[in-house]
């Protein structure tokens, strides 16, 4: 696909989906085995809760008040997430960019990381 945009959904299953571009607002969703790729924005949550695992992300994640659950997975970038409004990032062993892993429980807004 393209651009994947959902808003205000809820329990969606994304299961080994390839998409440039994946937006989410006021939505809960679980992403599995799936693939994001785009030279600048990937994904936006805004909104919303995200569950991913075992996916590829190439490109920038931003946040705005979102919360963001990621296991297994891999990122292109080693600080892939852009932070807008306040949002928590729960993630266990995911690697970001050839060198740095990101297994962390943490609270941002106004950063990267």
């Amino acid at each position: 696909y393209g651009k994947i945009t959902l808003d205000e959904c809820t329990a969606i299953l994304l299961d080994n989906v390839e998409a440039d571009q994946l937006i989410v607002t006021n939505s809960v969703i679980e992403i599995k085995h799936s693939h994001f790729k785009n030279s600048a924005d990937a994904m936006t949550v805004n909104n919303s809760v995200v569950m991913m695992t075992s996916s590829q992300i190439e490109g920038r994640v931003h946040l705005n008040n979102a919360r963001v659950d990621i296991a297994g997975s891999t990122f292109t970038l080693e600080r892939p997430f852009i932070i807008e409004a306040e949002s928590r990032l729960v993630l266990t062993t995911n690697k970001a960019g050839k060198t740095r892993y990101l297994h962390d429980d943490v609270k941002r807004k106004a950063t990267t990381y």
